[in-house]
């Protein structure tokens, strides 16, 4: 496999910014913001990359976009939903406890 120098630098750049870096900082903002609010970031990140393509790219928004799309959000709600209910059984638990 005969890569050229450009090649080369290319590969290396790629590992260092766009996995190193990115890696180090994702876990600098888990140790931040907490694992929970990171994840609920992280699902983001694809909602990002489709409206970039819209932006940037100039691409079309297509049924299974929006089906993503769709279920991203919706998962977000039910984990969101779910926290909360765990919260409230907790605290409920905790009041009981305590009187």
């Amino acid at each position: 496999m005969d890569i050229a120098p450009i090649g080369w630098s290319a590969i290396i750049g790629l590992a260092i910014f766009s996995t190193f870096i990115a890696q180090l900082l994702f876990i600098k903002g888990v140790a931040i913001i907490g694992p929970f609010q990171a994840a609920i970031l992280s699902t983001f990140e694809p909602l990002v990359g489709i409206l970039v393509g819209l932006i940037v790219f100039h691409e079309t928004l297509g049924v299974t976009n929006i089906l993503g799309i769709l279920l991203i959000v919706s998962a977000l709600v039910l984990v969101i939903l779910g926290r909360e209910k765990s919260r409230k059984k907790i605290t409920d638990n905790y009041k009981r406890k305590v009187r």
